[in-house]
């Protein structure tokens, strides 16, 4: 009892200590903190020889407390515990902590080794201990308000937020920076002393930026004074007087560093710098620009836009400027070129029932040539774009779509417009069908009507004049309406009867007409400034005014399914199965063109020819001539059944002898010569389930002229035989993988051996190093008669490529053909990527052809340092 009062008096004193609570999170004075600790352990605390002493030291072992602070300082309660001890030496105000001991305040956590806290002075200090044999155990981890770091030591004051750290380890942003002596002050930055930073997250990082003194902002920058870059510990001459790093997670405006090299045609160069503008949560837009010393140069506008469950895309403008020939000299000449790249896609749920979306490339012919080098782009002799809009009427069968076209050849320059294009269409109804049926379907109750409406505006044109005046002169507008009526029934249970009526109809805005001018007239040629003599001739001019056009066709068609089996008692094949559908169809066309088609004479002679007042119009002319044709085809399908060599519970298995063999050609009663129209035929299967065969053609039953053409006589009577091929395809292509080589050599060898190779694998070659290679074979041959000499013209390539992983971090690709008529290779190149942990390497080439280029990069994977870089490369223009 003597004992507890005096320890109460003596703890009593110290009333503007800390009052303590156990983690019960039950608060208590530090009086009654005292009878607990002395009931809770009397026998360790007391008995022990050094507590009856005046020592104030105090041990306490597995036990975690909350400490709370006077009010004269933390407001924050601090929470530690420790695995294996605590100490409480109340003489020297302070708590020891051994054993994975832990402090906590707020949003601040400390975790280390050893802890001591000094509660009078507010400061905490954590160390790390290392064994026997050097290994660091414990070392302090600080964490604060989402920042986190690892040091040797850590020395922090709870009341000013400042702290000293030696030897620091901390993430910022995708790099790791490394540093001495670190001074933290109360906004949470960090002064540091000899340090370097890298985005290699290994323990000996493969290259860093060293520098003296470097301040470091969290969450917005690194700024650093004179840094060097060190390789695998080996200084580079690459000396910068200050760095700057983003640690910016947000999206934040900066300057877009340019690339720089060497070009024998465009001199030397800075290519893709500028400026990235963050212009919000939802927009970018980086302006970058190319310039090269001899003068050509080129900017850049790219923007990409998103908003979550509403839409997504991307917007991108390029011009530039390429001079020819010396300036201030009069061959001194420039081509402007431009490129313009949309891409816009609408979530269908952010407008129901209807959707949005464009893709639009679109420029100068020679864009692609002069500034791009990738192998599509190169190669690309067309360019196309669409813009679409679709709304779907809820509760009707109307279909509405509004769209805009173009398409761009640019060996020819010309270049194709379509805009705007309003298409109507209506789904198949049953206008005879009851709303409550009643018994069986009545025959009349399958009659349907379909029909469809397009209006559209389209223009051709080079594209030197697509956007000046003289465009509109080449506009052509129109209409264009069907409508389809018919119905489907079965005859003798097995045959499908479709008979059917359509009717189109064509009006247009404009219309072509042609004259024969009898008379010589004069006109100025504005080249020369003279006056030139036009002979007699024909002049075709255009018309503008309403004009209508109309066709009509009925008919009706026949198809079935015959099928037959071939079975075999002996050997692994069971039976054969072949699957037949004919068909035949007859189609009336009378003749509606009595306004459409015109006379005109031609020469002085006074011949003349008929031509079609919608000739050159966007949806061409109306059929001129009546037919009466009869079509007739056949479809086949074979397949195999063979006995099932696999220990299953089926007996047999499928096999696909011939995906299709068809067959088609049609009769025209009312022609006045060459009734049948050439048979075609078509046919594909694939063999051994890897080779991939397809093949098409036509013959003609008629025999042809010395320049080519078909004449009325059978070429059965004229050579005996029966038709006359007139062209043929064939296509091979196939694919092998290693894994599929693996998997049929998986379970070869006895077990011994496999077991021999597992154990020993440096002693034998694997071969199952990850490949694919795909190659085609592509024939056509076209007959052809020229004074009366036949000639086959053959075309035959040769197309392949692979990608072969020599290890987890080597890849290479490549990609090739074969022009057997040429003999010449087709545009060859060849890929080579490194992956070098946290530096990437790439190679690419193309050795051959007109596009020669070849390009070298070796830069650092984080976005970080993107400009941190290595680049060579040559285009074509430079070879």
């Amino acid at each position: 009892m003597i004992i507890r009062i005096q320890i109460y008096i003596l703890l009593s004193v110290f009333v503007n200590l800390p009052l303590f609570a156990q983690t019960d999170s039950t608060a208590t004075s530090l009086n009654e903190f005292a009878d607990s600790l002395l009931q809770q352990k009397a026998d360790t605390l007391f008995t022990d020889t050094l507590s009856q002493s005046k020592d104030s030291l105090k041990v306490q072992t597995g036990v975690s407390y909350d400490l709370k602070m006077a009010k004269d300082t933390l407001e924050a309660i601090v929470k530690y515990s420790a695995s294996d001890s605590m100490v409480y030496d109340i003489a020297n105000e302070r708590i020891y902590l051994y054993g994975s001991a832990h402090i906590e305040q707020d949003k601040l956590n400390l975790d280390a080794e050893r802890i001591t806290f000094n509660y009078t002075a507010r400061t905490v200090n954590a160390i790390g201990v290392q064994d026997s044999l050097g290994n660091w155990k414990g070392k302090p981890i600080f964490k604060d308000s989402g920042q986190e770091f690892e040091s040797d030591e850590i020395t922090y004051n709870f009341d000013t937020k400042k702290g000293k750290i030696r030897k620091l380890l901390t993430q910022q942003g995708d790099g790791i920076l490394i540093g001495e002596q670190v001074k933290k002050n109360e906004r949470d930055e960090m002064f540091v002393q000899d340090a370097y930073y890298t985005t290699c997250n290994l323990e000996h990082p493969h290259y860093k930026i060293k520098v003296n003194k470097l301040k470091v902002i969290p969450k917005k920058l690194i700024v650093s004074g004179p840094a060097q870059l060190e390789i695998a510990d080996i200084p580079t001459p690459l000396v910068l007087p200050f760095g700057i790093f983003p640690l910016m997670e947000e999206q934040t405006s900066g300057v877009i560093f340019p690339s720089y090299g060497y070009s024998p045609d465009a001199g030397y160069y800075l290519q893709r710098g500028g400026w990235y503008f963050a212009l919000g949560e939802y927009l970018d837009l980086a302006i970058t620009g190319d310039i090269y010393s001899q003068g050509r140069w080129r900017l850049n506008a790219a923007s990409r836009y998103k908003k979550r469950y509403h839409y997504t895309g991307s917007f991108n403008l390029e011009y530039g400027v390429i001079p020819s020939g010396r300036t201030f000299t009069d061959a001194f000449t420039t081509r402007n070129q431009f490129s313009v790249r949309w891409s816009h896609s609408q979530d269908p749920k952010s407008i129901p029932n209807s959707t949005f979306s464009s893709s639009v490339n679109f420029g100068t012919s020679s864009y692609n040539r002069e500034f791009e080098t990738s192998n599509e782009q190169v190669l690309t002799n067309t360019l196309s774009s669409s813009i679409n809009y679709t709304k779907t009427f809820v509760g009707s069968p109307f279909r509405m779509s509004l769209n805009a076209t173009h398409n761009q050849n640019t060996n020819t320059d010309i270049v194709n417009i379509t805009l705007p294009s309003l298409s109507l269409d209506m789904s198949r109804i049953n206008p005879l069908k009851r709303k409550k049926q009643v018994g069986k379907q009545r025959w009349y109750e399958q009659i349907y009507l379909t029909y469809g409406m397009d209006a559209k505006a389209s223009v051709s044109a080079p594209d030197s004049v697509i956007f000046t005046n003289k465009v509109w002169d080449e506009v052509r507008s129109g209409m264009q309406q069907n409508a389809s009526t018919g119905l489907n029934f079965k005859v003798f249970k097995y045959v499908n009867v479709s008979p059917n009526v359509n009717y189109r109809e064509i009006w247009s805005l404009r219309t072509t007409r042609k004259e024969w001018i009898d008379e010589e007239t004069y006109m100025l040629n504005p080249d020369t400034d003279l006056i030139d003599t036009i002979p007699p001739h024909l002049e075709e001019f255009l018309v503008d005014g309403f004009a209508a056009g109309r066709q009509l066709n009925g008919g009706v068609s026949l198809t079935t399914k015959i099928f037959g089996m071939k079975e075999f008692r002996k050997g692994s094949i069971k039976a054969i199965r072949h699957e037949m559908t004919p068909s035949v169809g007859f189609t009336f066309t009378p003749d509606l063109s009595a306004d459409t088609y015109r006379d005109v004479q031609i020469n002085e002679e006074g011949d003349s020819t008929t031509y079609s007042i919608f000739e050159g119009g966007i949806y061409g002319s109306p059929n001129r001539n009546r037919s009466a044709s009869l079509s007739f085809g056949v479809n086949n399908n074979f397949q195999m059944k063979v006995a099932s060599r696999k220990d299953t519970t089926e007996d047999f298995k499928k096999i696909r002898i011939l995906d299709r063999l068809n067959f088609s050609s049609s009769y025209n009663f009312l022609a006045d010569s060459l009734h049948l129209a050439p048979i075609s035929f078509n046919g594909g299967t694939n063999l051994f389930n890897k080779l991939r065969l397809d093949f098409g053609g036509s013959w003609s039953a008629y025999d042809w002229d010395e320049d080519g053409g078909r004449i009325a006589d059978f070429y059965l009577k004229n050579t005996g035989k029966l038709l006359r091929l007139n062209s043929f395809r064939l296509s091979l292509n196939t694919s092998l993988s290693s894994k599929e080589i693996q998997k049929l050599t998986s379970n070869r060898g006895s077990d011994a051996e496999r077991d021999e190779i597992q154990n020993n694998p440096d002693e034998y070659t694997n071969f199952n190093i990850p490949w694919n290679f795909s190659v085609g074979y592509t024939l056509n041959l076209t007959k052809t008669r020229q004074d009366g000499v036949e000639e086959n013209r053959v075309t035959q390539t040769l197309n392949f490529n692979g990608n072969l992983n020599l290890t987890e971090k080597w890849r290479i690709g490549f990609n090739s053909g074969y022009d057997f008529t040429n003999k010449a290779l087709s545009r060859t190149t060849l890929n080579v990527s490194r992956d070098l942990h946290c530096w990437s390497m790439n190679f690419f080439i193309s050795p051959i052809g007109t596009y020669k280029n070849y390009n070298f990069t070796l830069q650092v994977n984080s976005a970080v340092l993107q400009d941190l870089k290595l680049t060579r490369r040559r285009n074509w223009r430079d070879f």
